[in-house]
C-alpha cells in the first residue's frame, strides 16, 4: 500500500514475555513533517494501533485516556492502522515501507535556514 501522508514506517516486535498486550513499538513520518511514535497491541478485538496518550481520571472517577494527537478523520488512522499491522505481520520491523529514504539520511546540506518557521 502506497501513501502520501505516511512514510517511513517503522515497526520493531517486541519479544512476547512479558510484554503483556504490547507486541510491537515503531515511528511513522507523517506528511514529511513529523514522526509519530507508536505500539502495536493485540486486544480483544485483535491488533491494533495505540497513539501516545494520558491517563487522567474523568468526572465520574472511570479512568480516561486523553490522546496527545489525533487524525482529522477515520480513513487516515485506518490507513496507518493497515500499514502498521501489514508491516507488522509481515515481519520487516525495522525496515522502512514503500522507497522512501530512512530517517538520518536526510540531505547532508540541509541547513536549519531552511526551517519554513
Amino acid at each position: 500500500m502506497s501513501s502520501k501522508v505516511f512514510s517511513d514506517v517503522k515497526v520493531y516486535p517486541v519479544k512476547s514475555s512479558g510484554a503483556g498486550k504490547l507486541r510491537a513499538n515503531g515511528s511513522v513520518m507523517v506528511a514529511n513533517t513529523v514522526i509519530v511514535k507508536f505500539s502495536v497491541m493485540d486486544g480483544k478485538n485483535g491488533l491494533f494501533v495505540s497513539v501516545p496518550s494520558q491517563q487522567y481520571k474523568d468526572k465520574t472517577g472511570k479512568t480516561a485516556y486523553n490522546r496527545h494527537y489525533y487524525f482529522p478523520n477515520k480513513e487516515l488512522m485506518d490507513e496507518l492502522q493497515t500499514l502498521v499491522i501489514d508491516q507488522y505481520k509481515n515481519g520487516s520491523g525495522g525496515k522502512s515501507s514503500g522507497n522512501q529514504k530512512n530517517l538520518g539520511e536526510e540531505n547532508q546540506d540541509d541547513s536549519v535556514d531552511n526551517i519554513p518557521f
